[in-house]
């Protein structure tokens, strides 16, 4: 499917991201025009290994952001936008990682949270997951479905 992100689409994904902004305090969106080349690319390349999105009700929109991000982190892949995706992969993961622990109630910071900043290698080669025998990322009894698929879209561009 083609998907065309409008004003209106894209504008409560940037709410979204507003609540989370102290996570990932340097992030912010792409333009509408990359988002989208990013999603479609998404379904056009990535989505036929890997088919656990349904593209006619995925829902950008209204999806959850981190699920979104880290279509788009997969999408950028495809369109040779490394650092693009080492970016959109770094904040999806930071803010469901917030999510996740707004879901069981913790309020101190991830010990996984990686920051971007200034004096880092723009490969991102530098900054190496440390998930910590995955207790955060394999959490089977507080998500829903679109946490579990942000999960493996995060572990598969992560490889």
């Amino acid at each position: 499917p083609h998907v065309d992100l409008g004003e209106a689409e894209f504008e409560p994904l940037q709410e979204t991201l507003s609540r989370y902004q102290s996570f990932v305090p340097r992030f912010s969106l792409p333009s509408q025009h990359a988002f989208n080349r990013y999603i479609n690319a998404y379904f056009d390349s990535f989505h036929p290994h890997l088919l656990f999105i349904h593209p006619s009700t995925f829902n950008h929109a209204t999806g959850n952001l981190e699920l979104v991000l880290s279509v788009a982190a997969a999408g950028a892949q495809y369109r040779f936008e490394h650092q693009q995706c080492v970016t959109l992969f770094f904040a999806a993961s930071d803010i469901l990682h917030a999510r996740m622990r707004e879901r069981r109630g913790v309020s101190d910071r991830s010990r996984l949270s990686v920051s971007i900043n200034e004096d880092s290698d723009p490969s991102g080669l530098d900054r190496g997951l440390q998930y910590q025998a995955c207790t955060d990322v394999v959490d089977t009894e507080n998500h829903d479905d679109s946490q579990s698929r942000s999960k493996v879209l995060l572990m598969d561009d992560a490889r």
